[in-house]
C-alpha cells in the first residue's frame, strides 16, 4: 500500500483485539510502505480459488523501488531488513539484515512501539539519506559474519499483546559507508497477532 498517510500511522480494524491477525509492513522512503498479506487475506484468496502468485520481491514490485539509506557509492547496495515470518504470539522470528558490505563490523536491532512520523533524518549525523523510523526503546547488538545477519526475536505468548504494533529497524556499522560509518535499513512494522 502507499498513500499520503504514512503506513506507520494507519489503523487497521483487524489489527486490534484478542483475535488480531499478525502482519508485517515494510516501511521505506519516500513514504512507501508494503504490507505482507494477512492470514485473513490469504483465507479470502483461498476461498475464491484465486491462483497463488507465488513468492515475490516486493521491493522490486514497487513503482520506483525503495529509496533507502544511500551508500557512498552506487556499487554498494542499500542494507535491508526482513522478517522470517509473521509476528505470531508465542513464536520466534528472525530479523535479518541483508546486503551487508563485506567490511561491516556490528549491527544494532532497534524495537519500539513508537513510530517517528515523519522519520528522523540522520543527515545531521553525517549519514545522508538515512532515516530513523522509530524511537530507541530497545536496542541490542548482533554479530555480522557475511552478506546477511539475523537476530532472533522471541515474541511472548501474552494474549493481551495481540494487536500491539512494534516497529523495528537495524543499524549496520561499516567503515567508509559514510562519514559516520553506519547505515540504516528500512523499517518493519510488526502487528502482533494470534494467527
Amino acid at each position: 500500500e502507499s498513500g499520503a498517510e504514512p503506513e506507520t500511522t494507519r489503523r487497521r480494524p483487524f489489527g486490534r483485539g484478542p483475535a488480531a491477525t499478525s502482519l508485517v509492513c515494510i516501511v521505506g522512503t519516500p513514504k512507501k510502505s508494503v504490507c505482507v498479506p494477512s492470514a485473513r487475506a490469504e483465507r479470502a484468496q483461498s476461498a475464491s480459488n484465486a491462483a497463488d502468485p507465488g513468492p515475490m520481491d516486493i521491493s522490486a514490485a514497487l513503482p520506483g523501488g525503495f529509496a533507502l539509506c544511500h551508500p557512498v557509492t552506487t556499487s554498494t547496495p542499500s542494507v535491508s531488513l526482513t522478517s522470517s515470518a509473521r509476528p505470531i504470539l508465542g513464536t520466534t522470528i528472525q530479523l535479518t539484515a541483508g546486503n551487508l558490505p563485506a567490511n561491516s563490523l556490528l549491527g544494532l536491532s532497534i524495537l519500539s512501539t513508537t513510530a517517528l512520523t515523519p522519520p528522523f533524518d540522520l543527515a545531521s549525523l553525517q549519514m545522508p539519506g538515512c532515516e530513523l523510523y522509530q524511537s530507541l526503546d530497545v536496542i541490542y547488538t548482533f554479530a555480522i559474519g557475511g552478506p546477511s545477519a539475523s537476530s532472533p526475536w522471541v515474541i511472548p505468548n501474552v494474549p493481551s499483546a495481540s494487536g500491539l504494533v512494534v516497529h523495528t529497524q537495524s543499524v549496520v556499522f561499516t567503515p567508509g559507508v559514510n562519514a559516520f560509518g553506519a547505515s540504516t535499513t528500512n523499517g518493519l512494522q510488526l502487528i502482533l497477532g494470534v494467527n
